[in-house]
């Protein structure tokens, strides 16, 4: 089983010349692997090697290096360095707030709580679909109904709720 070799993020080198802009001394041989490496990259922990050009000028484009969280505005390396972008309004979260974020962010695509089979008022929304059936259209002929409980959503099957109860933006 062969390991993988370190590869420079800025200039690709897997070896270090003798004749190369080193700013570590090593005469007479090539540095190879970790021996090759002079910095990690802050964001993405990318390698970089010890080169005098690949130390001074940045070693990559880190996408996080301005992600701070939008709920509670701490950067990468203040929460643990996990970074996620909200599904909805594409900013940045940390892995404390993106559930929450995420859950105040969505919005039902039927905001009009219309069905969206005959554009009647929906009487029953399904959290999942993020859709409102009308009481003719909730009836599926897929998912069985059980009494006393609320109808199925008829697309996917999970539990509706009334739609009058939920208060959605």
């Amino acid at each position: 089983m062969s390991e993988k070799l370190p590869v420079c993020a800025q200039c690709g080198k897997t070896k270090c010349m003798k004749a190369s802009d080193c700013v570590i001394k090593h005469p007479g041989i090539h540095s190879t692997g970790m021996a090759m490496v002079g910095a990690v990259c802050d964001f993405c922990e990318a390698w970089v090697c010890h080169g005098r050009k690949c130390l001074s000028t940045h070693a990559c484009l880190c996408p996080l290096a301005d992600a701070d969280c939008i709920e509670c505005e701490r950067g990468v390396w203040d929460h643990g360095g996990r970074i996620f972008r909200c599904s909805f309004c594409q900013n940045f979260l940390c892995e404390d707030d993106q559930f929450e974020h995420q859950a105040s962010c969505q919005v039902l695509q039927a905001e009009t709580f219309k069905c969206i089979s005959c554009n009647r008022l929906g009487q029953h929304s399904c959290l999942r679909c993020k859709a409102c059936y009308c009481d003719d259209h909730a009836k599926s002929k897929v998912f069985k109904q059980e009494k006393g409980k609320a109808p199925p959503c008829p697309k996917c099957g999970h539990e509706t709720q009334e739609t009058k109860d939920l208060s959605m933006s």
